[in-house]
């Protein structure tokens, strides 16, 4: 993984994973950023080869986008889409809300995700997360979300390896 930081708010990581045996790529990402003081956004180009063992049999291309933006002191709002490149079609959506004040932060999410080979029903959700800074975490359904969030001087993109060790709310999946 290789990633920078400008002081101008322009952020940019590359991580990749490789086979054990050959050492060919297996994964690839890319992201280019800003993080300004009201908003943030980032895109992610992905690109994933084909791995049968986990149900994946076609090597996978895909673009993410999201944005952040505070409105009010302690408020933002947060957004992601992801795009298949492959079948040309929105896979992943959500939005969500989050009041942080570093000692309580709580966020609300709704996300969508599509099955590209209509295989399986399309699957939608909704979770809420609290976090008190002495006493711990309560999450309500599935708060796992791939986002930026705006945060009193840290502002990251969840899913940037870079980045993820800063905070202690919703973690990226792949």
């Amino acid at each position: 993984m290789v990633g920078i930081d400008a002081p101008s708010g322009i952020t940019a990581s590359f991580s990749s994973r490789f086979d054990e045996r050959d050492l060919d790529m297996r994964r690839a990402d890319a992201t280019l950023g800003y993080q300004g003081i009201l908003w943030q956004t980032a895109v992610t180009y992905t690109s994933i080869q084909a791995q049968p063992l986990y149900g994946s049999t076609s090597d996978q291309d895909e673009i993410q986008t999201a944005a952040a933006y505070k409105f009010a002191d302690y408020w933002s709002v947060f957004g992601s889409v992801t795009y298949d490149l492959n079948s040309n079609v929105i896979t992943r959506n959500g939005v969500g809300i989050t009041y942080d004040d570093r000692d309580t932060i709580f966020s609300l999410v709704y996300k969508e995700e599509r099955d590209t080979d209509q295989s399986i029903a399309n699957d939608w959700s909704i979770g809420a997360r609290i976090s008190f800074r002495t006493l711990g975490d309560i999450d309500i359904g599935d708060t796992d979300f791939r986002r930026l969030e705006l945060r009193r001087g840290v502002s990251t993109t969840l899913s940037s390896p870079l980045r993820r060790s800063c905070l202690r709310n919703i973690a990226a999946g792949d």
